[in-house]
């Protein structure tokens, strides 16, 4: 049956289908069906063996009658007609679908106009191991705190010294995705008016580091100062905080961008960051304030199993691609998996939040190969996880969400290790199995245009 010319999957006959289908036609038919169903016009949508649950008041529009490994499927008008009036809802037949479908389905559902109606997608034992699961990657409150103070203090020393104007945090420590140890922290530093001849100057922005550079080394004798590309890193200590200070101006054209050194070519180059900023905090509200936590979960688990081979950056691109309403925390993050399997194949590209920065073309082709795998795998070990949530087996399914993450996730109740062993723990590529912590390398926002 299908839509517009686009031949759905029929997850009963092959539940690797969604792996092979062309990235094209994925993002055609999850834009359709969005199209379809705003507002709400479809009571019924079934997609190869799959039945999307109907919320009570929808009126349907026709679709093609399907079988599922149950049987029939009557489709008519007058059959969801009788169930519209006596209260009914369609389910999902076919427990077997796969992470894309599985994907496609709760896209639909989260559409529908009164998702009240709808049942809970994961059980309460489950959610609340994945908010324990939270409580141990948040941040330390007190580290923040000192963290945001010396943010303050150090923007009033340069503001009295007349080095700058205005200061704005970035990076994952602004969008409130960074995990914890709070360590490295991204300040950017508009400079003072009386400084603007060096954005036109030759070898302005190596004056402006050097004037940012001289400054911090005299507030902070004891501090390590070096410079990278687009910064000044002050390093206060092993124990403590390292903050990456990006001079910059204003690009004062109607915009908020600004302009940041360029230490590489030796001028300056545009920064979107504070669009950055913005509209993943208006995802993560439009999420009911769940978006940010469900980056956290899959930042986590890139940390230790892909380390430095995906900057975080791409896994929160990743996250913004495909988590677009409030949804619970396993539904969020086996969408990701499994989007993430699609947008890391060699035919995907795929940007930043904003869209105006190709982060796909920045990860070579081997990391970016370890990385599909590495989300393909994640992402069948999730379907596993929510199939045996929904049968009602919710110690095995945070038994295998454990799995995937480490021991970091738990309900607070020991796991069976006679479980653990079944799910055949090895490699973490094949497995998505949490076995280390491996050095990672933090990934600067800068976005340029």
């Amino acid at each position: 049956m299908p839509i517009d010319g686009i031949p759905l999957i029929n997850d009963y006959e092959d539940p690797s289908l969604a792996r092979k289908r062309p990235a094209t036609e994925q993002a055609a038919l999850r834009q359709i069906l969005r199209n379809q169903l705003t507002p709400c016009n479809y009571s019924g949508v079934i997609v190869g063996c799959l039945v999307f649950r109907v919320p009570v008041g929808c009126w349907f529009k026709e679709v093609e009658t399907s079988k599922t490994n149950e049987g029939p499927v009557d489709a008519s008008p007058s059959f969801i007609e009788n169930n519209r009036v006596r209260g009914a809802s369609l389910l999902v037949f076919e427990s077997k679908s796969s992470a894309l479908a599985r994907s496609i389905e709760r896209t639909v559902m989260a559409n529908y106009s009164n998702p009240s109606q709808l049942p809970d997608l994961t059980s309460q034992e489950v959610e609340q191991a994945f908010d324990s699961f939270d409580d141990e990657l948040k941040l330390d409150p007190g580290k923040r705190i000192q963290a945001e103070s010396f943010h303050r203090e150090l923007t009033t020393r340069l503001k009295v010294d007349q080095i700058i104007s205005s200061t704005f945090l970035q990076g994952s420590f602004a969008r409130k995705t960074m995990l914890k140890p709070l360590r490295d922290i991204d300040k950017v530093v508009i400079l003072d008016p009386r400084h603007a001849h060096l954005f036109t100057d030759v070898g302005g922005s190596a004056l402006a580091a050097e004037l940012v550079e001289t400054a911090l080394q005299g507030y902070y004798p004891n501090a390590t100062c070096s410079r990278t590309r687009h910064s000044i890193q002050m390093d206060l200590g092993s124990d403590t905080f390292s903050f990456d200070v990006v001079p910059a101006y204003e690009a004062d054209d109607g915009t908020t961008d600004v302009m940041i050194i360029d230490l590489k070519s030796g001028g300056w180059e545009r920064s979107n960051t504070r669009t950055l900023i913005d509209v993943v905090a208006e995802r993560n509200k439009t999420c009911d304030g769940l978006f940010i936590h469900q980056v956290r979960f899959v930042k986590h688990w890139s940390r230790h199993v892909l380390a430095d081979r995906l900057p975080g950056l791409h896994v929160e691109a990743i996250a913004f691609a495909c988590v677009d309403q409030p949804i619970g925390h396993a539904e969020a993050v086996a969408r990701i998996f499994a989007y993430g399997a699609q947008l890391l194949s060699q035919r995907s590209t795929y940007a930043d939040p904003t869209g105006v920065d190709e982060l796909s073309s920045k990860i070579s082709d081997v990391d970016r190969g370890y990385a599909r795998q590495a989300f393909a795998s994640a992402s069948d070990r999730a379907s596993q996880a929510l199939a045996l949530d929904e049968a009602g087996n919710h110690d095995a399914a945070i038994a295998t969400w454990m799995s995937i993450f480490g021991e970091p996730f738990s309900d607070g109740k020991p796991v069976g290790g006679d479980y653990l062993r079944r799910l055949g723990a090895g490699a973490a590529v094949s497995t998505g199995i949490v076995t280390s912590t491996p050095r990672t390398t933090p990934t600067r926002a800068w976005a340029p245009r």
